[in-house]
């Protein structure tokens, strides 16, 4: 899901934000997201080690990565993150 905050303003049933879209794709439970520092991109994973890359604004999967090993997994997120 991709989330609005309000930071406690407005209603009190939005009182701190509201869930804008959802993003699809992964067919199991998400174990990790990591949000690029310009807040443009968003990399998920999941245990299997399948990860997918969305495009936040139009909440779209712009590239998906099948069966990494650990350390190619820990080296994506940590490129995500920094940049």
């Amino acid at each position: 899901m991709v989330w609005k905050l309000n930071g406690g303003r407005g209603s009190p049933d939005s009182e701190f934000g509201y869930a804008q879209r959802a993003l699809r794709g992964h067919n199991h439970f998400v174990s990790d997201v990591v949000i690029s520092s310009d807040g443009q991109f968003a990399l998920s994973g999941l245990w299997d080690g399948t990860l997918r890359l969305w495009e936040i604004n139009c909440g779209k999967t712009t590239r998906r990565f099948v069966r990494l090993g650990s350390l190619t997994l820990f080296l994506l997120l940590l490129s995500v993150y920094y940049n």
